[in-house]
Parts: structure tokens; C-alpha cells; sequence
């Protein structure tokens, strides 16, 4: 059985929002071709400052939501109304294979586009990036995550519930990572939602600095983006950071009287409000709707550190998100190419397949723009 590592974090999970009332009619076309779509759904930062076409693809992960908890704005009773989305039959074997699918065609096309891949095993070759990967903790197996929606931080007894181990109002995801490499989380001050408190991360680095000073002090000490930064130099590549956000709800809809009734065989729509908890039958306000989306806003990103960069990265700037707040694309890399707009699949697609062929849309997408230096 593979180990997973769980990860607490509070975070921002961006998703485009609708007026109440709005039907979503925005699903992504997948007959129209990726590259002539990157305005409108890809944005990007200092690609102009690649130093060259050498690539090594140090991390790659792709985040699959399994629950999102989030709370509506409207109060009945000094309650807030929840909206809780459960996907109940998750199949790890397929995410893993579509994972696996995904890194092996991004490396075909990349080089197809022009771009030289340093192959895994060069890159696990080096001392380097083996204490990179040993302080990042980067890892192959699944990597099972917890996270807060904005704003859904519940009331005091959930406060007390979870002090106490249990769920309340957490959000559940699982990370995988191809077999050929694997994932980390960004540094400590990248700003992104994934950088989290990580207790075991934390004692490993204290534990590092002991060593260190025990051998007369922590001037050698690297900070992870260091180190990326050092290997860059020693390989003259660039480090590709690989990111994808694929969540099982879409926006956020007016319920009218007793909706849900077609929700998709799979998932679980539940609704509280105070005392009721009614499954797939909120009575009124607003909920989550079903559909698969990849998470824009920056969610969904390639972070890239160069040999040549400032070392701690860059932010930009992409408003919006699904609870009205500016997102904040993370700063985990001197050139950043960020899906500005989620990737809404057709609701009647819950397949992983469909799945894949979206994320190969993004791929797509980011390699074109990618192409444009600019």
C-alpha cells in the first residue's frame, strides 16, 4: 500500500461564479483547437525571460477534489446553508494511469514544439536535485490534501468538532503525481493555496538547520527555491512545475424548489441548514452544481524556475473566483503560465476520459503560449 501524506491547509479554491439564477452555458469546446482559445483562457508571465528551450519537469501533480464543503452567504436562523459535494466513486487506478498519460504526452510535445526535456532518470541523477527532492518531499505516491473554501469556516460547534478530529467543514482532495517523477508542494512564502503548514515539512527543516549549525552554521542552508535555482544553473535548464485543479462541482445555481433530482450517479449533493440535513433535495437557496471543472484563476498553472530569475518568484494579478475574491496566482517560479478562466466540462460527461481530454486541451494551450515568448 502506498503511504499518503495528509496536508492541512487553508486556501482560496478559485471557480467562476454566477449570478444566482444565471444558467451555465459555458462549457469548453473541445472541436475548437487549443491554440486559437489561449486569450481567452491563458495567461502568462515573463515567458519572455526563458533563458533558453532546455526544460527538466521537476514536479507534476494533479489535484483531484473528493469533497467541497462550502457555505452560502444567506443565514435562516443564524445558520448558514452548506452546500456538500462528495464524489463516491473515485477511481484511483484511472486517475493515476490518466496522471501518468498526461505527463508522457506533455513531454511529446514539448519536444514536438521545439523544447529539449532533460529525462527523469538525468534528473534524479543529480546529488542536487535528490536533496531538492529530500527537502521539498516530493513524492510518487497520492498525496491526500484537506482545505478550506473562503468563508466556509462554519460556527463554533464545528470549530469544536474538528479540534476534536472530526471533518466539519474541511474540503478533501488527492494529489497524484506520474510515476516517473513526482510532486511538491511550493516553498514556504510562494502564496500560493498549497503552500500550507506542514508539520512534518517544518521538522525536517529545523531538523536541517540543527545540522547545519552543529557543523558551524546555516550559511549553506538553501531555501527550496534556492536550490531549484542552483540546479537550473548546474543543468542550464529551466525547472517546469506542473499543476492541474480538477474540482467535481461547476458554479454556483438558484435551487428554486427541491433541485438535485438529476444529480449525476456518483456524486453526493448534501444540504445543511442548521438542525436538517436533507441529501440531493436542498429546499431553497443556492448550491454547488454538478459537472467536472478545471480550476482557473490561476489554480491550474505551470510555475517554471530559471537559472537567471530572482529565485523567489513573481505574482501576477487575475481577479474574480468563485467567492467574488481576487485570486493570487502563486509565486513559486520567475515565469508563470496560469489558466485565467476555468474549463467547464459538459455535466454529462463524469468520465475520466473526459477528463484527460480537457487536461490535454490545457496542455495544449499552455504549450502554445508558451511558444509565443511572450
Amino acid at each position: 500500500m502506498k503511504a499518503t501524506l495528509h496536508i492541512a491547509k487553508w486556501a482560496f479554491v478559485p471557480a467562476l461564479m454566477l449570478l444566482a439564477g444565471c444558467a451555465d452555458k459555458g462549457v469548453y469546446n473541445l472541436q475548437t483547437p487549443a491554440a486559437s482559445q489561449i486569450e481567452q483562457y491563458v495567461d502568462a508571465t515573463n515567458v519572455s525571460k526563458l533563458p533558453n528551450k532546455r526544460l527538466a519537469i521537476a514536479s507534476f501533480g494533479v489535484e483531484f477534489q473528493t469533497k467541497v464543503f462550502h457555505e452560502t452567504k444567506q443565514k435562516r436562523g443564524g445558520d448558514k446553508p452548506a452546500s456538500i459535494t462528495t464524489v463516491d466513486n473515485v477511481d484511483q487506478d484511472a486517475l493515476q494511469k490518466m496522471t501518468d498519460d498526461l505527463y508522457a504526452k506533455l513531454a511529446i510535445d514539448l519536444k514536438a514544439a521545439g523544447y529539449e526535456i532533460i529525462t527523469p532518470d538525468a534528473l534524479k541523477a543529480q546529488p542536487k536535485y535528490q536533496q531538492l527532492a529530500s527537502d521539498a518531499q516530493a513524492s510518487t505516491a497520492p498525496q491526500a490534501i484537506t482545505f478550506k473554501l473562503d468563508g466556509s469556516h462554519g460556527g463554533l460547534g464545528d470549530l469544536i468538532v474538528e479540534t476534536l478530529g472530526a471533518e466539519g467543514t474541511w474540503s478533501k482532495a488527492t494529489v497524484f503525481s506520474p510515476t516517473a517523477t513526482g510532486f511538491y508542494l511550493p516553498a514556504t512564502g510562494a502564496g500560493s493555496r498549497l503552500e500550507a503548514f506542514s508539520a512534518a515539512r517544518l521538522a525536517g527543516n529545523l531538523a536541517k538547520t540543527g545540522e547545519a549549525a552543529a557543523k558551524g552554521g546555516t550559511r549553506g542552508t538553501l531555501t527550496v527555491p534556492a536550490q531549484e535555482q542552483q540546479l537550473a544553473k548546474d543543468l542550464n535548464v529551466s525547472l517546469l512545475k506542473v499543476y492541474y485543479v480538477v474540482s467535481p462541482v461547476r458554479t454556483w445555481e438558484d435551487s428554486g424548489t427541491f433541485p438535485g433530482k438529476d444529480w449525476q450517479k456518483g456524486k453526493t449533493l448534501k444540504y445543511e441548514m442548521g438542525a436538517l440535513s436533507l441529501t440531493d433535495r436542498p429546499m431553497m437557496g443556492s448550491y454547488l452544481a454538478r459537472g467536472n471543472t478545471i480550476i482557473g484563476e490561476g489554480e491550474t498553472h505551470w510555475a517554471i524556475r530559471t537559472s537567471e530569475g530572482a529565485g523567489f518568484g513573481i505574482s501576477g494579478g487575475i481577479g474574480g473566483g468563485m467567492l467574488g475574491k481576487k485570486g493570487t496566482p502563486p509565486k513559486d517560479g520567475d515565469v508563470l503560465v496560469q489558466l485565467k478562466k476555468d474549463v467547464q466540462i459538459d455535466a454529462a460527461d463524469e468520465s475520466t476520459s473526459g477528463i484527460q481530454a480537457h487536461l490535454k486541451a490545457v496542455q495544449e494551450m499552455f504549450i502554445a503560449r508558451l511558444t509565443t515568448g511572450k
